[in-house]
């Protein structure tokens, strides 16, 4: 029996009609991108929610039924110029066609997809239908565009869009036909995808998986996934597959290390969904997911980048920061060069002094010719001012230490791993690095709860989301004070210990964020500040580096005329072994 008919031999006797029916409709509302497909004379047979309402602004039931050219005031002009010139040629030469086109979608953005698009037969082997996967390319085009533009390099992004599509209609079809409907639904699947009945035995493994996972669909039919033989962290997966049947909710787990089939140690993102059936009962469970390696190596880089671009915008306050106690650093040590030469010109006298008394009598006239060299040496001054001149420079010694230090911090990227954090003192270290920032356009007020444990962190990441925020806060002031430069403002950052929380609240008395922009803060490349101030990837990053890396939670509290407050929130009890 080959490979294909045992595939579909184990899930036809594994799940009846209707839960197949069922698991497909689940499987493709999985699916985080539009789909859709068409009969051989051009009309929609079906599509999920994700291309109904994000491509044309509308139900599934008003698209069904209809042609493109039906559709012609709704669909993107794109997706006509793909069908109109090339449908024809797919339904005489049968295989798989991938275009990369702008698709105007229904809020009026132009969006960048990748469309896959392949034939469908069915088991006359006549071809039926064409079925097109679009992949949202927007935002990962824009950002290798920016690190082309800033680092010369370029590195893949593939952004995954985690949103659940609702279940689409059941699909009335006999179980021949939803059975090779799914298996032609899991191969075209450009992502990992794994189907487990509800005791965790596998009954599909798609193309992807086996190429990615090293491990063919032959192998692993019918077995659980933890008697598969692969070299990854078993612990983890089992961990979040016994959460998301237990919670019956879908559940991410990220940064799963495995060994690639070149020996690479790399790394996956895999989304758990549980298949309910009409009375809550788990069928069984849906796994998928992608090698997301370069990715994190990509945002890694991205936010090095950000961050040694905001370094490079302070740095000639830190230089001028430096500057202050190196001038008195130098000048004190030119002035204790001087100083010592004078002892040393004392030492000599005093020398002269008892080498004269051992030979003979001194005379009166002797000992007046030293008093005189003595009180021009002026011993006493020295005396008082060495010690102070010493304890200022290295005063001034450590200044400059602690601003070096805060520096390697900034400089260092950190790692993939959690770690326990002082967040108090990681704050006053960014507060060091930003001090030319805000010093002259504000006073700085803190208050930090002693009592705040150490919290699991990225340690350079937090670093850098706390630098942007008062960076901003210190601009939002000037920019508040445009009109009296001597008018200083406040930025006030506090911490506190909130049950399983630590909350951090940085507030400015700027002008507050416009209403009308509001909802817009956190989007990639959005900014309100004027071209050489912002990028608008400081909030963007921010919120996903608390987000998404912290299962944390940030957000504002903004008054117009008054200032704004960014929150953070941050969990304290949580398993550094996890990277959520």
């Amino acid at each position: 029996m080959d490979r294909k008919n045992k595939m579909k031999t184990a899930a036809e006797s594994s799940i009846p009609l209707q839960d197949s029916q069922q698991m497909l409709s689940t499987l493709i509302n999985t699916i985080p991108n539009p789909a859709f497909y068409k009969n051989a004379q051009g009309v929609f047979v079906d599509c999920n929610t994700a291309f109904a309402e994000t491509i044309l602004g509308t139900a599934c039931e008003n698209i069904v039924g209809q042609s493109v050219y039906d559709l012609s005031k709704i669909i993107p002009q794109a997706l006509i110029d793909i069908c109109s010139q090339h449908d024809e040629q797919l339904l005489n030469n049968p295989g798989l066609q991938t275009y990369e086109a702008a698709v105007k979608c229904a809020d009026g953005v132009k969006r960048d997809f990748l469309i896959s698009r392949s034939t469908f037969s069915d088991h006359n082997g006549t071809v039926t239908a064409i079925i097109s996967v679009m992949l949202d390319l927007t935002d990962k085009n824009r950002a290798e565009k920016l690190l082309q533009d800033r680092t010369a390099e370029l590195l893949k992004s593939n952004e995954e869009l985690n949103r659940q599509i609702k279940k689409r209609k059941k699909a009335k079809k006999t179980v021949k036909e939803a059975h090779r409907e799914i298996e032609h639904l899991i191969s075209s699947l450009p992502t990992i995808l794994i189907g487990l009945t509800k005791e965790n035995k596998i009954i599909h493994w798609n193309t992807v998986a086996e190429k990615v996972l090293n491990t063919s669909a032959s192998d692993v039919m019918g077995l659980t996934l933890g008697q598969c033989r692969i070299e990854w962290d078993w612990d983890k997966i089992s961990d979040g597959i016994a959460k998301s049947q237990t919670e019956s909710s879908t559940l991410r787990v990220d940064n799963i290390h495995y060994r690639s089939a070149d020996g690479e140690e790399r790394y996956l993102g895999l989304t758990i969904t549980p298949l309910n059936g009409e009375d809550n009962s788990i069928l069984g469970l849906t796994i998928i997911g992608a090698d997301i390696t370069d990715r994190i190596k990509f945002e890694a880089q991205l936010h090095q980048s950000q961050k040694m671009e905001a370094i490079g915008q302070l740095a000639a306050g830190i230089a001028h920061e430096i500057n202050t106690p190196a001038q008195f650093v130098g000048d004190n040590t030119r002035f204790l060069q001087d100083a010592f030469n004078d002892l040393i010109e004392a030492c000599n006298l005093y020398k002269e002094l008892i080498k004269a008394a051992e030979s003979k009598p001194l005379s009166e006239e002797f000992i007046q010719i030293l008093e005189k060299r003595f009180g021009e040496l002026d011993i006493d001054y020295l005396e008082e001012e060495v010690p102070l001149a010493i304890q200022q420079t290295l005063k001034g010694v450590d200044r400059i230490t602690h601003i070096v230090q805060a520096m390697k911090i900034f400089a260092h990227p950190g790692g993939i791993e959690k770690e326990p954090t002082e967040i108090n003192k990681e704050i006053e270290k960014t507060l060091i690095i930003t001090r030319n920032e805000w010093k002259y356009v504000a006073e700085l007020v803190t208050d930090f709860d002693k009592t705040l444990p150490t919290v699991p962190c990225h340690r350079a990441e937090f670093n850098q989301v706390i630098l942007n925020l008062i960076v901003n806060a210190a601009h939002a002031i000037a920019d508040a004070n445009s009109e009296n430069s001597s008018e200083k403002g406040t930025i006030t950052i506090s911490s506190i210990l909130d049950g399983n929380w630590a909350e951090i609240r940085i507030s400015d008395t700027g002008h507050g964020i416009p209403e009308e922009v509001q909802h817009r803060i956190f989007d990639l490349f959005f900014t309100t500040k004027e071209p050489g101030r912002g990028t608008g990837q400081g909030l963007a990053i921010a919120h996903s580096v608390i987000v998404e890396k912290h299962n944390g939670v940030i957000n504002f509290e903004t008054e117009k005329g008054k200032g704004t407050t960014f929150v953070i929130r941050l969990p304290i009890d949580v398993n550094l072994s996890e990277n959520e």
